[in-house]
């Protein structure tokens, strides 16, 4: 009997521990940062323009009220370089004490972590193009969560994406747009970079306007950034 109880006790011992290790490890392993750095993809340009359109005629807006917002290039590129180790930005829905709609972009770095404080990190106000405190920031996104707790709260790009969009030679602003993707039915955020150099018909849409569509971020809550 005590060699059995033995047996038992070291068996429990043996798992109690290898549990610890289990958990050790997972505390340990490294996120897969190039998975973060690579969210995000192009997207045909007409594909981009419909989908803009569905999201005007789902939540019946017309074409006079505000439904994209805007960086310009140079505030961009100063809120990209403002985090050492850049993983991708996340386009954060904010309400400010009016109950206006905002969107706020927010450099990410490795930790993944919206609201870390980062000495420099520039977080922008999509609306106006200019900067905003953190506090503001984190003010008017706790705001929209507390208003819409089951919905999506923030959409998240790679670096990789905005490596991309600022070599671009035409870029001059990054349009932040809703849309609906009326196949899949699901609500998207796309990066729109509009360029008014060319004068060929190829991607050209029915307005006369062309550039480049990205769309496929991660849409959050649920996701690893936080």
């Amino acid at each position: 009997m005590k060699k059995s109880l033995g047996i038992v006790c070291g068996f429990l011992l043996s798992l109690l521990f290898g549990c610890q290790d289990l958990r050790e490890d997972a505390r340990n392993t490294p996120l897969d940062l190039s998975f973060y750095k690579n969210v995000g993809k192009e997207i045909p340009f007409e594909l981009g323009m419909r989908w803009r359109a569905a999201y005007e005629r789902k939540y019946a807006l017309a074409r006079t009220q505000t439904t994209g917002f805007s960086i310009p290039a140079l505030q961009l590129t100063t809120l990209l370089q403002s985090t050492p180790n850049l993983t991708g930005v996340a386009f954060h829905y904010g309400t400010d004490l009016l109950g206006g709609t905002h969107v706020i972009a927010i450099p990410v770095d490795e930790s993944l972590s919206l609201w870390s404080v980062i000495p420099g990190r520039v977080y922008t106000d999509a609306n106006s193009g200019l900067s905003i405190s953190q506090s503001t920031a984190q003010a008017w996104a706790q705001r929209y969560k507390n208003a819409h707790p089951s919905s999506i709260w923030f959409h998240y790009f790679g670096k990789t994406i905005f490596d991309e969009i600022t070599s671009l030679s035409f870029l001059q602003a990054l349009d932040v747009a809703p849309a609906y993707n009326d196949t899949e039915q699901t609500d998207e955020l796309l990066l729109i970079v509009l360029d008014n150099s060319l004068t060929g018909i190829l991607g050209r849409s029915k307005d006369g306007e062309t550039g480049r569509v990205y769309d496929a971020s991660n849409a959050c809550p649920p996701c690893q950034v936080n």
